[in-house]
């Protein structure tokens, strides 16, 4: 991220984005704002800053909802403050972000899904494979005259 003249410490999300949906993340941060954006939703988020307390959020017009933050953070809109990150993850000291069986992220976010990496609509998926299809080769024409179309071949599997 560009680091606007007169910040000493660089956001970990911005500065300057707007109409964003950080949805469903794990945001670490041990150097300035956590994040800085304007007329955006964060949702379902497990929001870790070493050195702030509370989380900075700088920006307007932000909708911040059922979010996790290990600082002091207005409980409201289904967000928990002061929530120590080895109470939700397996083993956060060694970057282990599944949730424990006891973790405050499940089952806490909006609609009832899990907070973090692991919940909502497209869940993080170990080993890397979405449950979307992937597409593993493409092969076609650059150019295509009038009237013949164009020649694509490809290979996908459907990862589920």
């Amino acid at each position: 991220f560009i680091q606007p003249s007169g910040v000493s410490n660089p956001p970990a999300i911005g500065p300057g984005g707007t109409d964003l949906l950080i949805l469903n993340n794990i945001i670490k941060n041990q150097q300035g704002p956590t994040i800085w954006v304007s007329d955006s939703q964060l949702i379902n988020n497990v929001i870790i800053s070493s050195l702030f307390d509370p989380v900075i959020i700088a920006g307007t017009n932000n909708s911040i909802r059922y979010n996790i933050f290990n600082s002091n953070w207005p409980a409201t809109w289904g967000n928990h403050s002061n929530v120590d990150p080895s109470t939700i993850f397996i083993d956060y000291a060694n970057n282990n972000y599944h949730l424990r069986p006891d973790s405050p992220a499940l089952a806490s976010g909006e609609n009832g899904v899990d907070i973090g990496i692991y919940g909502g609509d497209a869940p993080y998926i170990d080993g890397g494979f979405p449950s979307l299809p992937s597409i593993l080769q493409l092969k076609g024409d650059l150019v295509a005259a009038p009237g013949t179309g164009l020649n694509i071949e490809f290979k996908a599997k459907s990862n589920r």
